[in-house]
């Protein structure tokens, strides 16, 4: 069963498998449908030849007893002749009516009755005698009709009726199969664009790893800048403003994207903020931020961190989680945080971008 279904779900499987199921379900269809047209023109030709064996009893009834004279005379006028349906008469030696005067006297070899017979047996047309009757002359004789069976089925319209049923199964079954082809198409198309959408989310994953290589190895040579507090004490790392100028230019691959801007800063109120405070405040957001998220320290007080791969919505449900729990924290009472978010557009670079958002004016307050 599952290498049935792989027929249909692998890319390349599915359109021959679709053609050679199209295919078998046409055959299936043409020899049904073949069956019940040969059985409906089989009852018909049954029903047409009763109906023509009680037409010739009645015509044996009309002559039964008449001289051979009137019995010709009586076919004549009762049963014009035409080509698709004619009456003949014959005793036991010779034919002595066949369709018209014309054809009887033209008769030839075939006035002779087994040699007629033969000849419309041969004929495939629809045959039915009746059986011995005595003329007045005490002589057996035998009436008969025969009529062309392609003229039978044309009189019901079975025949059109036939190329009716075979040209709506043509139809349908070109439907049927330009349906399935085009929803083959749909599938594959689907596919094949999924496939380029993995080689391009393989591809920026790679890149990005690439980046994150670079970041831990950027991260190793800003150790050498520890920022310190005022005591002199080593603090958490932070980036500064030349490494930060540096990441924004390396930030503009795609597969960095999108990216979004958190631009972080101790409110100054009515009181000075250590750097332990601020410090601890920015650590605060720093612990929450993820791995591809790095923090730097643009002038004091004020904070920017590169939210890569983080949507604009995204980046607010982060921004409120960091507030909200900050604000749930002891040390919201001490100090007060502010974070804005500032997305970078497509096709923007983020150095520009940046500029834009405001934040580096008066950054040396």
């Amino acid at each position: 069963m599952g290498k049935l279904a792989s027929l249909f779900t692998n890319r390349e499987k599915r359109m021959p498998a679709i053609l050679y199921m199209c295919l078998i379900l046409t055959i299936i269809g043409a020899v049904f449908t073949g069956r019940e047209l040969i059985q409906n023109r089989r009852a018909y030709i049954g029903e047409f030849e009763r109906s023509q064996r009680e037409e010739t009893t009645i015509l044996k009834a009309a002559l039964e007893g008449q001289t051979e004279g009137e019995m010709t005379d009586f076919i004549r006028r009762a049963f014009p002749a035409s080509g698709a349906q004619w009456a003949f008469l014959y005793h036991d030696k010779e034919v002595v009516f066949a369709k018209n005067d014309t054809t009887t006297q033209n008769l030839g070899a075939l006035k002779e009755t087994g040699a007629f017979l033969a000849y419309l047996e041969g004929q495939e047309g629809i045959l039915t005698v009746s059986d011995a009757f005595l003329s007045d002359e005490g002589k057996n004789y035998y009436i008969g009709i025969i009529s062309d069976r392609d003229h039978a089925l044309s009189l019901a319209g079975v025949t059109s009726h036939e190329i009716y049923i075979i040209l709506c199964l043509s139809a349908v079954t070109l439907i049927f199969a330009g349906g399935l082809i085009f929803v083959t198409g749909l599938l594959n198309a689907r596919d094949e664009s999924l496939f380029k959408v993995r080689g391009e989310l393989v591809e920026r994953n790679e890149k990005f790893a690439e980046y994150e290589e670079e970041l831990l190895q950027d991260e190793e040579d800003a150790k050498e800048r520890l920022l310190r507090d005022e005591g002199g004490q080593g603090r958490k790392e932070y980036y500064d403003k030349d490494v930060f100028r540096m990441l924004l230019n390396k930030s503009s691959d795609p597969a960095l994207f999108p990216i979004t801007f958190m631009l972080a800063r101790v409110v100054m109120e009515d009181r000075y903020y250590g750097r332990d405070e601020i410090f601890g405040a920015m650590d605060f957001i720093k612990e929450r931020l993820k791995n591809t998220q790095i923090l730097a320290e643009l002038g004091k007080g004020r904070f920017a961190a590169i939210l890569y791969k983080t949507e604009l919505s995204e980046a607010k449900e982060q921004k409120e989680e960091i507030i909200s729990a900050w604000n749930e924290s002891d040390k919201s009472r001490e100090l007060k945080l502010e974070l804005k978010l500032y997305p970078v557009m497509e096709g923007e670079e983020p150095s520009e971008a940046f500029k834009k958002s405001g934040f580096l004016k008066n950054q040396e307050e």
